[in-house]
């Protein structure tokens, strides 16, 4: 004979962070948890989720609510202190992206912004809109130039310097052969010339210098 399963039911409960709204708490909670049947409710910030499943779902349910809620912590925490890990963002925009990147964009914007490797954290007096919107397109652009920039620190500069100004990936190509920060290799490939942290304070001085001549700044 089949061996039966046995239905339990159980209640969990879990603080959530304050400005949380309940359309993005739902749509988080729905993702995560995967019992074949259940509910959820708010009350006084804390939540409620009422869960029907076996011993297995229901543990493995609790172990994923466990981490969409802390992910939904760290977001938080981003907004009132600065501080979340980097897999935090990476989940939030749905993508990897070099950190370093992320920091010299944010400065090159005009904020603070430190990146602990050990703990694999940011620190920074950005907003958070601020932050995934540079993670995003520091994302995007090392993406989109694979195949057209060699070498990890080339692609970081040039990620960097658009998530930072808002300027195009052709246009900081263009300015940074002009400079001689960037060059070809012998198979046409763009290439970083100089030590890349470097590279970046030439390249963004011409190309926000070039904006504001034509009538507008970056942020």
């Amino acid at each position: 004979m089949a061996r039966r399963k046995i239905v339990r039911t159980r209640i969990f409960t879990v603080n959530i962070p304050p400005g949380v709204t309940l359309d993005k708490l739902y749509d988080r909670i729905a993702k995560a948890l995967k019992a074949p049947y259940g509910e959820a409710w708010v009350e006084k910030g804390k939540l409620y989720i009422r869960l029907s499943g076996t011993d297995y779902e229901l543990k493995q349910a609790w172990a994923s609510l466990k981490k969409t809620i802390t992910e939904l912590w760290d977001l938080y925490w981003l907004e009132k202190t600065g501080t979340t890990s980097i897999d935090t963002i990476a989940r939030e925009i749905g993508a990897t992206f070099p950190p370093e990147a992320l920091v010299e964009a944010l400065r090159l914007q005009g904020y603070r912004a430190n990146y602990d490797r050990e703990n694999n954290v940011l620190y920074t007096n950005a907003p958070a809109s601020r932050v995934m919107e540079a993670a995003r397109t520091i994302a995007r652009v090392v993406e989109e130039t694979r195949f057209r920039v060699r070498g990890t620190a080339a692609k970081r500069l040039i990620a960097s310097i658009v998530a930072g100004t808002g300027a195009s990936v052709d246009e900081v190509i263009e300015y940074g052969l002009r400079l001689g920060v960037l060059g070809f290799d012998e198979e046409e490939h763009i290439v970083l010339k100089e030590e890349w942290r470097r590279g970046i304070r030439k390249i963004a001085l011409v190309v926000t210098g070039a904006s504001i001549g034509e009538g507008g700044a970056h942020g």
